[in-house]
């Protein structure tokens, strides 16, 4: 309909004896209002389709109970980890100390001295292991109880978008930079919903003391 006219339009201004600029002022004229109309239409589509739900993961994780309770959890952990690797090393710098006093006062090596600089080098080979097995289990205690919660909310998003009639949930937080969501309509957008019943269905998160 809208090529029609423009074709009217265009075929008028010939017969008249329009100039080129005149011609090409029209043309774009009814460009615009094929476009206005197009995106009028489109709107219009999506409002009554509604087959798009928008979740904010980013939020989801950062404001959802489970996902706040396992990084305090984590926090604590690591906090106490660092610790202990600490006092640690403390005890071993102490005892280096000790052992470069007394092989300066030394005269010669002397058994003694070599036996402590032996267990010095032992202590400080353990305590390397020990930080690596600390840090390997908290990873992997961060990654299964990770995985826990995403799967649950995997479930909770399914069944919010079953409900809800939706053929698409996209996440909105996919990149800062380039959010894959330009626009969405409101009441699309079931961040809220997704939070609050993952805060319900996991009310406290399993972690072992």
């Amino acid at each position: 309909m809208m090529k029609k006219r423009t074709k009217r339009l265009l075929l008028g201004a010939i017969i008249l004896g329009i100039g080129a600029p005149a011609l090409y002022a029209l043309y774009k004229i009814q460009h615009t209002l094929n476009e206005q109309v197009s995106m009028t239409h489109a709107i219009q589509t999506s409002r009554e389709i509604k087959g798009v739900a928008v979740v904010d993961m980013s939020r989801v994780r950062l404001e959802s109970e489970p996902f706040k309770a396992l990084h305090a959890f984590m926090e604590e952990k690591q906090s106490e980890a660092s610790q202990l690797i600490f006092n640690r090393e403390n005890e071993l710098r102490e005892a280096y100390n000790d052992l470069l006093l007394q092989e300066k006062k030394a005269e010669k090596d002397n058994e003694n001295l070599l036996q402590k600089r032996q267990t010095f080098e032992k202590g400080f080979a353990e305590l390397e292991q020990m930080s690596l097995q600390q840090k390997n289990a908290l990873n992997e205690q961060f990654r299964a109880s990770t995985t826990h919660i995403e799967k649950k909310l995997k479930t909770i998003i399914d069944g919010i978008a079953a409900k809800m009639k939706v053929a698409l949930v996209i996440n909105s937080s996919l990149s800062i930079d380039a959010p894959i969501i330009l626009f969405s309509m409101s009441g699309l957008d079931i961040t809220d919903d997704v939070i609050a019943t993952l805060n319900s269905s996991i009310s406290e998160l399993d972690l072992p003391s």
